[in-house]
């Protein structure tokens, strides 16, 4: 039933020894997935939009954080959340208690799995995906190191959220410059080329904060080329819904081709290093009103593309199925 994709131990045995580890323990990093493990996951996922939900959300309650219901977290049928940010950026969680709670659930969903299953080999898998920032993926790699076998259902991917400038899609103008995100996935956090990248964001107010005019970010040339530099590392669009379109735009009943036009930007830009696009995206905060429209759009020309579709959280909050106080759920 399960797979151990051989083809993925360079990426580990490099994480250990830019973690001063000895690169022959690379089994004991079995959890950390890489390239090739990412890529199946992925796959195995993108016809079964339910597997990024922890549950629905009631029509009546959209624009409420954390509405969504917990029915397929019960049915353990919820079996990624792609982003989740931690106490390194403007998150709740811990690394500790984000992998306690990761691996306690990814042991209950792999007591229901057979080799029938949907992708039976990653019972649960997430994404850290702090602002800017690496220090939580290093301290994974120490985690896991120390106790791999308290992590062997969990399948953990190493990443960052990374904010970008744009002021115009192609020869769509937006009214002002705007900060987007796309995620680094797959990366080794500890390289001197990302540290040495992610240094002007070292002090710097996560992007998130309701007053980062003046934030540090990046060009997604400059995001494509530290890629292209790197041995492992690919990038994903981060909720491509929340760069809002239809108000930003200087003229905004073109938002629709904007939209595939941004899609398209990113793949051009990245060529072999775009992955996935962040279309099945439940908003941590209530200011994201559920545009099917818009979807049908994201979803048709990540196809077109041919990217792959996936889906997040965002999570902000205390636990990994929600983002805001204390857990509505026991694992």
């Amino acid at each position: 039933m399960f797979r151990t994709f051989p083809q993925d131990e360079p990426y580990r045995q490099k994480l250990l020894a830019d973690a001063g580890l000895d690169p022959e323990e690379s089994p004991r990093l079995r959890s950390i997935v890489g390239p090739a493990e990412i890529r199946a996951i992925l796959k195995g996922f993108r016809h079964h939009p339910e597997v990024y939900k922890p549950g629905e959300r009631p029509e009546s309650r959209r624009r409420e954080s954390d509405s969504h219901g917990l029915e397929n977290v019960a049915a353990c049928r919820f079996r990624a959340n792609f982003h989740i940010h931690t106490q390194y950026s403007d998150g709740r969680l811990s690394v500790p208690k984000l992998l306690q709670q990761a691996a306690a659930y990814a042991d209950r969903v792999a007591e229901n799995l057979n080799s029938n299953s949907l992708v039976p080999f990653a019972p649960f898998t997430v994404g850290i995906m702090d602002h800017n920032r690496v220090e939580g993926c290093a301290e994974a790699i120490r985690l896991i190191h120390v106790e791999p076998e308290r992590f062997r259902n969990l399948r953990v991917i190493l990443g960052s959220e990374i904010t970008v400038r744009i002021h115009k899609i192609y020869q769509f103008e937006l009214r002002e410059k705007r900060h987007v995100h796309f995620l680094m996935v797959g990366i080794t956090p500890q390289d001197p080329g990302l540290e040495a990248f992610l240094l002007p964001f070292a002090d710097a107010v996560p992007p998130t904060h309701r007053d980062f005019h003046g934030a540090p970010s990046v060009t997604l040339s400059q995001v494509s080329q530290l890629l292209h530099s790197q041995r492992f590392g690919a990038l994903a669009m981060a909720h491509p819904s929340r760069i809002q379109l239809k108000r930003f735009l200087v003229e905004p009943q073109y938002a629709t081709e904007a939209m595939r036009q941004y899609i398209h930007l990113f793949h051009k830009m990245l060529g072999r290093r775009a992955l996935y696009v962040e279309a099945y995206y439940q908003a941590y905060t209530g200011n994201l009103a559920l545009d099917l429209e818009e979807l049908r759009t994201i979803l048709e020309t990540t196809a077109a593309e041919r990217l792959l579709a996936a889906g997040g959280l965002d999570t902000h909050g205390a636990n990994i199925f929600f983002s805001n106080t204390s857990p509505r759920f026991t694992i």
